[in-house]
């Protein structure tokens, strides 16, 4: 199964730019409501911790995606990482969804994996 790795890193990007976006503004309205810190304030540590390791994965994920969608096979690492950020991020949240959770990140993991990459073309040969 080969999967354009050029693709995969644009789906990637967009598809977290926007849940990047989300928090960020769920953050907001956090702070407009309570007027205080939202990380402080969301709860117990827990989902403190696992919220900021959310925007962790997000942005490693956004930053892989970006690499690899411009042909860079090295975005594979980043996006890699923050699929493990993230895999970590739903351990520590708990909640009744984890099992779903970590079965669309090891899916996506594995689509990261198999992506490919057309192969360089070689320069152009020069006179002499």
């Amino acid at each position: 199964m080969a999967v354009s790795g050029r693709t995969l890193g644009l789906v990637l990007a967009v598809l977290t730019s926007i849940g990047l976006l989300l928090v960020v503004i769920g953050l907001a309205a956090l702070a407009g409501a309570s007027g205080q810190v939202p990380v402080l304030s969301v709860g117990s540590g827990t989902t403190s911790a696992a919220l900021v390791l959310d925007v962790v994965a997000d942005i490693l994920l956004l930053v892989g995606g970006w690499r690899m969608s411009q042909g860079d096979r090295l975005g594979r690492g980043p996006a890699t990482l923050g699929l493990l950020v993230a895999l970590v991020s739903a351990v520590v949240a708990g909640g009744a969804g984890i099992a779903a959770e970590v079965v669309v990140l090891l899916v996506i993991y594995a689509l990261v994996a198999v992506s490919r990459f057309p192969e360089p073309t070689p320069p152009p040969a020069g006179p002499g």
